[in-house]
């Protein structure tokens, strides 16, 4: 006797070849029935007799395509509906529901393969892709998932193709980003904003490489800027293109063996290297890298990436070994995906006919602590979602995060989708790149906000975008993504240090312990504030941070420290000067920021006087760690009936005595970990709390990062840190989301 099913598959099965899978499960079965995409997933219909359903049943739960991911999978009894065959049919949508959306991932090894072979059709075809690999998530104007929602829809697939598309025993069943050399995109390369007529456009780029030119290339997200990372002459030219004179570019490198000449390479760290994902992954530079210093002056790290696409492929086959390939774009603005906007950026652009929808960056990890930690969330990634930890009655939800390494959340159905790197929103084409990335995430995941979340400072653009939204506070918002990222529900110890967040009591936070849950939060304890001479100047220039800590401790004998190498590298003026701005309040606002203080002692130490980029002088301050002290600096921890208070004067007076010694950096940094350690034994103390949450910026730091981490695992706590996003401000948004989520949890 027959039987007949409904079965509701959700998550990430939408553009990875799940209908074809099921095809062909079915087929092989003998299941009669259909497939087709829904606004929530697969929907499928199965028909056979009682046996046969379950297995097919029992495969369809155990058993997937290799990019899928499910998330909900459900079976509902029918009467049997007489099919005679199985079918994949048109694509529908169900309402308001929203499906997962497959990110952009690197090309397969079958397609490789291909793309190598002279005897197969697509030999060095650029745009190869089958169900198993390739641009999803930047070419999806809307779901479901169809070819005619996708920046593929004008490119009517040859003969050829279609026969590929329609045959369910291959590769490229429904693949929907399916084409050849006879129907698909084409590359163009023009010179100053006219085309160039080459019959080998790649081969003239790679010349143009080899002869010292930087070259605009389009990828997956956007355009790369892309030139020999061996020559100084071409670093220089891309440093001014950029604006950027110290910050690192990232490298590409042809093959692994290729990135093993330049750097250290430990067995996690391949693993990620090689993941379909492939992120940019720092790793540790060898002392003889044959590459210009220009790549990345001044630091310990790499910044290295695989080939992901079959152009990257194609290029870096020709003889490029390694190349500088860093985003197309101005300084913290969003990565640059149409040619019009490269004009006064790059003479000669390698250029595509396959729109970029949703313009995306490559993603950066390094591993710490033994486990991947994100410094950028991009592509490969997103998105991705990141499931809350509670259950909620509150409608969709958007927070707009932070203003700084933005990105906003969107909630619907108890799943975070946290959007791409945005940038710094007070770039002029950060911001309407944040507002339609905005629109296009609401669009694609059928999101209506019921509620808005922002932050607590009021000139940020983010919360200019949404100005009647929920105002949470900063580093409450750091403490509860990192929760949430866990799955933890209850009270949490939480250590936020980052430069600086808007306080609740209207003053600028930096160094936070708080008790905290969604809820909200009590202050435990912080870092003593200090004056930050000059405002947001003090973040720019780190020397202002190390006079106004060293006057907090010598005051007038502040001229006496001839001998650090700070009070060489200033003029008696400008002492003067910042001494004067504090002792009077002249535009010196006080703060309590982990962050300056570590800029401080960079400045101190005359590691770093101006910072280049946000935060170089603390990156380049963990860089000098040397020696092999166990050892750490004094401080007090002052008890009162508010917040107790980590002074650090003590801090700064072993350093002035300890120099010249180059254990300074090491000693330091354990004692920001002691005081991390100190501080949370007295809140268990005095709270009963045994799990530790760790966020902010300053937690990019490896070597604090793993310290603090093995102090406070060595004392008992339980240890939590961020691994599906960054610690640094990016995490804003979703923290924001989940204390947005939680009203009627």
């Amino acid at each position: 006797m027959k039987k007949r099913a409904k079965i509701t598959i959700s998550g990430i099965v939408q553009g990875v070849g799940y209908r074809p899978f099921i095809y062909n499960l079915a087929s092989s079965l003998g299941v009669l029935g259909y497939v087709k995409n829904i606004g929530s997933g697969v929907e499928v219909e199965a028909e056979s007799d009682e046996g046969t359903l379950r297995k097919f049943v029992k495969r369809l739960e155990r058993e997937s395509p290799p990019m899928a991911e499910v998330t909900g999978f459900s079976v509902k009894a029918l009467r049997a509906g007489g099919y005679r065959s199985f079918d994949v049919r048109k694509s529908s949508r169900d309402g308001n529901k929203s499906t997962l959306v497959c990110p952009d991932l690197t090309l397969c090894d079958d397609c490789l393969r291909e793309l190598r072979s002279k005897k197969d059709r697509r030999f060095e075809y650029p745009f190869i892709t089958c169900t198993n690999c390739g641009p999803r998530f930047s070419m999806i104007d809307n779901t479901p998932y169809d070819r005619e929602r996708t920046s593929m829809k004008k490119f009517a697939m040859c003969p050829a193709c279609s026969r590929e598309y329609s045959d369910p025993s291959g590769r490229r069943f429904h693949t929907e980003s399916n084409s050849c050399p006879s129907c698909g995109p084409e590359l163009a390369l023009y010179r100053k904003g006219r085309k160039v007529k080459s019959f080998d456009p790649i081969g003239r780029v790679v010349k143009l490489i080899r002869g010292g030119f930087v070259v605009a290339v389009k990828g997956v997200g956007g355009f790369h800027l892309v030139c020999d990372a061996a020559s100084d002459r071409a670093l220089a030219s891309l440093r001014r293109i950029k604006g950027r004179d110290m910050k690192p570019f990232a490298i590409m490198c042809s093959e692994v063996s290729d990135a093993r000449k330049l750097c250290r390479i430990k067995s996690d760290e391949l693993k990620l290297l090689k993941s379909a994902e492939r992120p940019i992954v720092l790793l540790e530079k060898k002392p003889d890298a044959g590459i210009s210093e220009l790549v990345a002056p001044n630091n310990k790290y790499l910044g290295v990436m695989l080939p992901y696409s079959p152009l990257h492929h194609l290029l870096l086959g020709r003889g490029l070994k390694v190349v500088v390939a860093t985003s197309a774009n101005l300084s913290e603005e969003p990565i640059i995906s149409r040619r019009k906007h490269l004009k006064g950026i790059a003479g000669w652009v390698l250029d595509h006919d396959r729109d970029v929808v949703s313009s995306i960056d490559d993603s950066v990890v390094r591993i710490a602590a033994g486990r991947a930690s994100f410094i950028r969330r991009a592509r490969g990634y997103v998105p991705v979602p990141i499931p809350l930890p509670f259950k909620s009655s509150v409608k969709d939800v958007l927070a707009v995060g932070a203003e700084m390494k933005s990105t906003f959340t969107l909630v619907k159905n108890g799943l975070a989708f946290v959007s791409q790197h945005m940038g710094d929103l007070k770039g002029p084409g950060a911001f309407g790149h944040f507002k339609s990335t905005v629109a296009h995430f609401m669009k694609i995941f059928r999101v209506r906000p019921g509620i808005v979340a922002r932050d607590m400072h009021p000139e940020y653009m983010s919360s200019r975008y949404s100005k009647n939204g929920i105002r949470i506070q900063h580093h409450h918002a750091h403490i509860a993504a990192c929760m949430a990222e866990n799955g933890l529900n209850g009270k949490v110890i939480g250590v936020a240090l980052d430069g600086t967040g808007m306080g609740s009591d209207g003053t600028p936070w930096g160094g936070e312990f708080l008790i905290a849950d969604y809820r909200g939060f009590e202050r435990f304890a912080h870092l003593k504030n200090i004056a930050l001479p000059g405002g947001d100047m003090a973040s720019l220039e780190p020397w202002r941070m190390g006079l106004s800590y060293l006057y907090s401790v010598f005051g007038d004998d502040l001229s006496k420290l001839k001998n650090l190498p700070l009070m060489k590298k200033v003029s008696a003026k400008d002492v003067k000067l910042i001494a004067t701005m504090i002792e009077k309040k002249l535009n010196s606002p006080s703060a309590s920021s982990m962050g300056r203080l570590f800029d401080a002692v960079s400045a101190i130490l005359g590691i770093c006087l101006k910072n280049s980029y946000e935060g170089e002088a603390a990156i380049r301050l963990e860089h000098s760690i040397g020696g092999k002290t166990k050892g750490f600096y004094d401080f007090d921890l002052i008890e009162s009936s508010g917040p107790a208070v980590i002074d650090p004067a003590g801090v700064i007076r072993g350093i002035t005595d300890d120099f010249p010694s180059k254990d300074i950096p090491r000693r330091f940094h354990n004692t920001v970990a002691e005081m991390i350690l100190r501080v949370c034994s007295l809140a268990r103390e005095r709270r009963k709390l045994n799990k530790v949450c760790l966020s902010g910026g300053c937690f990019q730091n490896r070597y604090l990062a793993e310290r603090t981490a093995d102090l406070l695992g060595g004392a008992g706590f339980n240890v939590f840190v961020h691994r599906k996003l960054p610690p640094n401000d990016a995490c804003i948004s979703f923290g924001q989301a989940a204390i947005a989520s939680s009203v009627s949890a």
